[in-house]
């Protein structure tokens, strides 16, 4: 089976789901355009995100886009559905909307979505500190500050030229997959990628590459693996590479060099 044909199939999973519950009972189907969690940095075929948007149409059911860790730049849009040629109904947003400076959260919704209350409906909801003024303001200075200085542009270009670095790390035996878009990118990491053999929980891989990472001047995120990945299937570990939206090919440079002497010290400790 194809990408795309996989994609078609999840997405028609959607349509089956929605049909057999019963329309009238699906508000709305949320999801994060780019995979997240044990799914991390995954870029579903522009066909995918289209049928669902499709599916949704079709069963009046609002298309919700979870944008928390994608939007404002991250993939080398302003927001990941822009990859797709696909607008959400609703946009949830947070982290990049701030710049993490101050804790902020936001919600954006359609024209459509909005019709009814711009008419005088009223919709009461609301959260203790909603409208903070210091985190409002702090928001718009970094909003102002990634237009001005054209990070999402940055994160296109310079995400393009960290991509570039995939081929280098896919040639070693321990990287089975590199993926992503934009300033994140992911590496999976295996014991061996022929076998797609993974590091038993008591082995501490990940606690020894965070270790080595962070004396090389690396911190990294990372996510669950192995048997601790419930439901999910025979996988690696995971390592998140997301800069910050303003750095330069020569930072990249540093950034490359600084994982492959990290990669190099794991893998010894692994006894790889």
């Amino acid at each position: 089976m194809s990408e795309v044909d996989w994609a078609l199939q999840c997405a028609r999973e959607l349509e089956e789901t929605i049909y057999f519950v019963g329309p009238e009972q699906v508000s709305a189907f949320i999801a994060t355009p780019v995979g997240a969690g044990k799914d991390y940095g995954l870029m579903p075929p522009a066909e995918y995100w289209q049928a669902v948007r499709e599916i949704c149409d079709r069963y009046d059911v609002l298309l919700i886009a979870d944008e928390v860790v994608t939007g404002f730049g991250r993939t080398g849009r302003w927001f990941a559905m822009e990859h797709f040629g696909v607008q959400a109904d609703i946009m949830t947003t947070a982290k990049g909307i701030s710049g993490l400076v101050v804790p902020m959260g936001a919600v954006t919704v359609s024209d459509e979505v909005n019709e009814p209350f711009a008419a005088g409906e009223t919709f009461v909801h609301g959260f203790t500190n909603m409208g903070h003024p210091l985190a409002c303001a702090a928001s718009l200075a970094v909003l102002d500050i990634i237009e001005k200085d054209k990070l999402v542009e940055n994160s296109a270009e310079v995400g393009a030229y960290l991509h570039s670095n995939a081929e280098r790390f896919l040639a070693r035996r321990t990287i089975a997959e590199a993926r992503g878009k934009g300033l994140l990118m992911v590496l999976e990491l295996v014991r061996d990628k022929d076998t797609m053999e993974w590091f038993a929980p008591e082995a501490n891989a990940d606690e020894k590459f965070q270790a080595i990472g962070l004396k090389n001047g690396l911190a990294f995120y990372m996510s669950l693996y192995g048997p601790r990945r419930p439901g999910a299937l025979k996988r690696g570990m995971p390592i998140f590479i997301a800069p910050p939206l303003c750095i330069t090919r020569e930072q990249v440079d540093d950034l490359m060099d600084r994982l492959e002497q990290t990669l190099g010290e794991w893998e010894s400790a692994m006894g790889i």
